[in-house]
Formats: structure tokens, C-alpha cells, sequence
């Protein structure tokens, strides 16, 4: 039997602008978890803890663990015209689940995208339905 307890806390704010958002999110997540195993069952139909053979190999335990994780985030879109995009993220992790010199990691990514179809020597082709060009780069 195991229970797994999360607490998830997440905001977000605008500052006002369409292009820039900013979030903030932290979890709490407890398991609790029980465990009996036995043998040696004088009859198949009545296998409960209490009818274990105890000279045979048995085990009953228990377990909890714990993590936390508090994360920050922001990401800054553009547009130029409809047709120049760039994008920009960047995240702070922390965790308890990283080793106890490393707490906390940043994470960023930028990327553009050129939206071709919509250049006017494009516009009117009719033999293309959608042409972009998009490039990525950021950390893992």
C-alpha cells in the first residue's frame, strides 16, 4: 500500500505585458508506504499476515520519503510584422532530489522562427501552403 500527499502551489503574472510572462511553482510530494510478506499459509483461502508460518521467511515494513521542489520561470515573446519571431525562456529549479552542493539549476532557451509565406514575393504562390525556418538553442 503506498499514499502518495502532493502540495502544489503555482503563480503567474502578466506584468502588464502580452509578450512577457513570469510563474512561480513549488511542490511538497510525501509517500507513505506498507508493506507484509510471508509463506507457509496452511490454506490458500485464509493468507493474511495473521497465518504466516513465523519460522519461514517473513517481512513487514514501512517507508516515507519526501521531496520538495520550488521552481521559477519567465518567458519573453516577440513578434515583428507577423512573420519575425523570437522567443526567450529561463528557469530556476531547486530540489531536494539534487545533490546537496548543486540545490538549485538554471535552465534557458532562445529561439526565432521566420515566417516566409507571409514575405510579399511569397504571398500570392499558390503552390505553397505554409514555409518556415525556426532555430533552437538552450540547455537541458
Amino acid at each position: 500500500m503506498t499514499r502518495h500527499e502532493q502540495l502544489i502551489a503555482a503563480l503567474q503574472h502578466n506584468f502588464g505585458f502580452d509578450n512577457f510572462k513570469g510563474n512561480q511553482e513549488a511542490i511538497i510530494n510525501n509517500s507513505n508506504g506498507f508493506s507484509a510478506s510471508g509463506s507457509g499459509f496452511p490454506d490458500n483461502s485464509i493468507a493474511t499476515l495473521a497465518n504466516i508460518d513465523t519460522d519461514l521467511p517473513h517481512d513487514v515494513s514501512e517507508s516515507w520519503s519526501q521531496y520538495k521542489y520550488n521552481s521559477i520561470f519567465s518567458r519573453l515573446s516577440y513578434d515583428y510584422a507577423g512573420k519575425y519571431y523570437l522567443d526567450a525562456t529561463f528557469r530556476r529549479d531547486g530540489s531536494s532530489l539534487f545533490g546537496a552542493l548543486n540545490r538549485y539549476a538554471n535552465f534557458w532557451s532562445v529561439g526565432g522562427m521566420w515566417d516566409i509565406k507571409k514575405e510579399i514575393f511569397l504571398k500570392d504562390n499558390s503552390w505553397i501552403n505554409k514555409l518556415q525556418i525556426s532555430a533552437n538553442y538552450g540547455t537541458v
